[in-house]
C-alpha cells in the first residue's frame, strides 16, 4: 500500500484520504482490515483498542512500512555463518545434541509472541467489540450512559444488563471512574513468598529440558535477581548508534496516542501489545529487561537499535528531549 501511495505521488493524513488514493489500497486496506481489525493492539484487556478503532496508528503504521526482505535474507545469510562458527566449537561427540537443542530453540523461540495474538488479542478484541454492542442496546434503553460503560459488566450481568435489570447507570460510572483512576504505583512487585524453583531431575527427561529454557530464559530476560534503581546503562542491541526525539509513555495507549515514526520510544517495558508501535520506532529504550526481554527480542528481529534494563529512563529521560541510543556502549545519552 505505502509504494502505491509514493507512486501516485499522494501524501494522505487520514484513513479516509488513503482509502481515496485508488481502488487498489482502498480494498487492499479492506482486506487486511477485516483479517486484522479485530485485534487488540494496546493493552490486554478488553478496554484496549482494535486495530479499526485506531484509524491514526493504522496510517501510521501504513506509511512508515518498509521492505525488509534484502536485511532478512542477509541476516539469514549471516546466521547460517554464525550457526556454523558455534557448531565447530562443540565436542564432536556432543553436537547431535546440540543440534536437537538448536532445533527445540527455534521452534520455542516465537511461542511468546505467538500466544499474544491467538489466545489474547483476537479473542479480548472480538469480546470487547461484542460488550461494545451490548452497550449501545443499554445506552438505547436508557440503561446506561455510554456504550464503554458495558465493559464494567462481569459475566452473569451481561444478560440481565440487556434485559434492563441489570447494575444502574450510576454504578457502571463509578466503576469505570475506580478502575481508571485508582493508584497502582505503590503496588508491590510480587505478592507472596516465591515459588521454589522445581526440581528437574524428577520431570521427564524432555520435559525437564523445556523447564530449563524457561528458567534460563526468565534469567536472561532479567525477571529474577535484584532490580536495578539508578542510571540509563542497559542491555543493548545493535551496532549502529541512534539520535531522534524520546517519546516517553507509560503504556501502550499512550504510545500510540503520542508516537511518530523515528522517534524513540521510552517505556517502563514491552509486551506484545506494544508491537505496533515498535514498526515505528527508530529506537527503543526500557527502563527493565534483560537480553532475552520482549523489547530485546524485537528490537532484533525489526533491526532497531535498543538499550533494554535501563532503571532511570523514565526518570531521567524528558518526553521531547533529543537522546542518543548507543547499543554498542549499552547506554543512553540524553543531548538536547
Amino acid at each position: 500500500i505505502r509504494e502505491v501511495v509514493e507512486a501516485a505521488g499522494a501524501a494522505p493524513t487520514s484513513i479516509d484520504e488513503l482509502r481515496a488514493v485508488s481502488a487498489s489500497v482502498a480494498a487492499d486496506l479492506d482486506a487486511f482490515l477485516r483479517l486484522r481489525g479485530r485485534l487488540i493492539v494496546s493493552r490486554y484487556d478488553i478496554d484496549g483498542l482494535t486495530l479499526a478503532e485506531a484509524p491514526q496508528v493504522l496510517l501510521n503504521t501504513i506509511l512508515a512500512a518498509r521492505d525488509d526482505s534484502g536485511r532478512a535474507s542477509r541476516a539469514a545469510e549471516a546466521l547460517v555463518v554464525r550457526t556454523a562458527g558455534v557448531r565447530a566449537r562443540v565436542p564432536e561427540t556432543d553436537r547431535e545434541l546440540f543440534g536437537l537443542l538448536l532445533q527445540e530453540a527455534r521452534a520455542a523461540m516465537d511461542l511468546r509472541d505467538d500466544n499474544g495474538p491467538h489466545t489474547l488479542e483476537w479473542p479480548l478484541g472480538l469480546i470487547r467489540l461484542g460488550l461494545l454492542e451490548v452497550g449501545r442496546r443499554m445506552v438505547g434503553a436508557g440503561c446506561a450512559a455510554s456504550a464503554e460503560h458495558a465493559l464494567e459488566l462481569d459475566l452473569t450481568e451481561v444478560a440481565a444488563a440487556l434485559a434492563g435489570t441489570g447494575p444502574g447507570r450510576d454504578e457502571l460510572a463509578s466503576r469505570q471512574h475506580w478502575r481508571q483512576h485508582v493508584d497502582v504505583e505503590a503496588a508491590p512487585r510480587k505478592l507472596g513468598t516465591p515459588e521454589p524453583v522445581p526440581p528437574l531431575e524428577v520431570l521427564p527427561e524432555a520435559m525437564g529440558r523445556v523447564a530449563g529454557f524457561v528458567q534460563r530464559v526468565i534469567a536472561e530476560a532479567g525477571l529474577d535477581g535484584e532490580v536495578k534503581t539508578e542510571g540509563l546503562q542497559g542491555v543493548g542491541v545493535g551496532n549502529q548508534r541512534y539520535r531522534g526525539t524520546a517519546r516517553v509513555a507509560g503504556s501502550p495507549e499512550e504510545a500510540l496516542a503520542q508516537m511518530s515514526p523515528g522517534e524513540v520510544l521510552v517505556v517502563p517495558c514491552t509486551t506484545p501489545a506494544f508491537n505496533m508501535v515498535l514498526t515505528l520506532a527508530g529506537a527503543v529504550v526500557t527502563a527493565e529487561g534483560g537480553a532475552l526481554s520482549h523489547a530485546a527480542v524485537l528490537a532484533r528481529e525489526l533491526g532497531i537499535p535498543a538499550v533494554v534494563g535501563a532503571p532511570g529512563a523514565l526518570r531521567d529521560i524528558p518526553d521531547g528531549s533529543t537522546v542518543e541510543v548507543d547499543p554498542v556502549a549499552g547506554v543512553v545519552r540524553v543531548v538536547g
